[in-house]
């Protein structure tokens, strides 16, 4: 029997419960995260005790204008590239403008709590799972825009020279919190009880989400399932593979040998 034929029944047999409880490994983390996260309870059911809850009013604080012209609260503009190595293709974060500092979050019950300044490298945007996997706060600011290529004027404000468009696929993304918007943000009272900001410990790491904290939970969890879907439909059509294969080289030798 070709050695081929070996390998897919091996695979068959031994290679897809490895494969199935290696993927379980990876995300396995990323669910008991986003578990936590979910389970956290309102602010308002915790007093002033100090530990991690979800702080919901609406977001406060001088408005501006964005790089593309929107009126906001806080806002992220992000220069990317694409690039394809082989099969693969990377994205890669060249340059990110914005303003999330001097924020308010404003109680229906007319307090005010101010958000610590995260400074505007630490959110991760909320399409990956980033900031849940390394712990940093994750901002969904509610409004978004993709620009496939990049405008001059922001092109000039992150000093980019013209050379570096000559390879890759270049993109600008902007989120942005209009004024008026409502959030809920995941963290712990800080000292005096007048702010709030990312917790030392415990999912509560600062995460804002303009759709509630909840709807942010299921689409992370969405991305997991799909990705996990991905690997199951890879893997089974592999096993089928294997398993027609090796069965065809076993009836193939049975046929030889009776002759």
């Amino acid at each position: 029997m070709p050695v081929q034929y070996w390998m897919y029944g091996f695979w068959a047999v031994v290679g897809v419960p490895s494969f199935v409880l290696a993927l379980w490994t990876v995300v396995a983390g990323d669910v008991h995260r986003l578990g936590a996260l979910a389970a956290l309870p309102l602010a308002a059911d915790r007093g002033d005790r100090g530990a991690g809850a979800v702080f919901a009013g609406r977001l406060d604080g001088p408005i501006t204008t964005t790089a593309a012209g929107h009126l906001a609260i806080a806002w992220i503009g992000r220069v990317t590239v694409e690039t394809h190595v082989g099969k693969s293709t990377y994205t890669t974060e060249k340059c990110r403008l914005g303003r999330v500092d001097h924020l308010t979050l404003a109680g229906d019950d007319g307090r005010r709590l101010a958000i610590a300044d995260p400074g505007l490298g630490a959110p991760a945007i909320s399409e990956s799972l980033a900031g849940i996997r390394r712990w940093t706060p994750t901002y969904e600011l509610g409004e978004a825009v993709h620009i496939s290529s990049v405008p001059p004027s922001i092109v000039e404000r992150c000093g980019l020279p013209s050379s570096v468009f000559e390879k890759g696929t270049w993109s600008y993304q902007e989120s942005w919190a209009p004024p008026g918007t409502h959030v809920e943000f995941a963290g712990c009272r800080m000292a005096g009880g007048e702010a709030v900001g990312a917790c030392a410990a415990g999912p509560a790491r600062g995460h804002l989400a303009a759709y509630g904290l909840h709807a942010l939970v299921r689409r992370m969890a969405d991305r997991i399932l799909g990705l996990g879907a991905l690997a199951v439909v890879l893997s089974t059509f592999f096993t089928a593979v294997g398993g027609i294969g090796a069965l065809l080289a076993l009836r193939r030798a049975a046929g030889g040998g009776a002759r």
